[in-house]
């Protein structure tokens, strides 16, 4: 943010956003050829991330201290990740014991995945169920796979493939199992 007003010399900033989904990692001013600005740098908290920020001035004032008009401003942030839905590399990859299968999507859905041995049988569903929009890229929001077929057995060492259906999107990946 910045004003480019030569006589400015000092501006009070309130500054509001949601701190569920954004954390301000430093604030500093910054004075460059007689022109005053802030710089302002956020770390997303959330990947979920559509927010807005507003930066909302308390005062202004010039070298003679006297009071200036400053606006608001509002600064609209879209996440675009979740606007395509995707199937991404397992991990670990390759597995010993477990993985997971992350995911994205670009609206809601009904998700279930299927593995497949390199034969090309079913070995497994994993049925997620309903899940709204966004990207289930993190640990605790991919899907688990705990390596056992559809009996609980564990399955064996070797090339698998998997399969992310969710309505009308579908994707297929591989993954090696050792």
């Amino acid at each position: 943010i910045s004003a480019d007003n030569q006589n400015l010399a000092l501006m009070n900033l309130r500054i509001e956003y949601d701190k569920t989904k954004l954390s301000l990692t430093n604030e500093k001013d910054e004075f460059f050829m007689g022109t005053i600005g802030k710089t302002l740098i956020f770390k997303a908290i959330s990947e979920e991330l559509d927010t807005t920020i507003k930066i909302i001035p308390i005062s202004a004032r010039n070298m003679a201290n006297r009071e200036m008009q400053a606006q608001e401003i509002s600064i609209t942030i879209n996440t675009q990740a979740s606007q395509i839905s995707e199937l991404l590399n397992s991990y670990p990859n390759p597995a010993k014991d477990a993985c997971y299968i992350p995911f994205k999507l670009s609206k809601d859905s009904n998700v279930s995945l299927e593995i497949y041995n390199i034969l090309g049988q079913k070995v497994r569903t994993i049925e997620a169920g309903n899940k709204p929009k966004g990207s289930y890229t993190q640990k605790d929001r991919a899907i688990f796979f705990d390596l056992k077929n559809d009996n609980g057995q564990p399955i064996s060492k070797g090339l698998y493939f998997y399969k992310l259906r969710a309505d009308d999107f579908s994707a297929i990946k591989s993954m090696v199992v050792k």
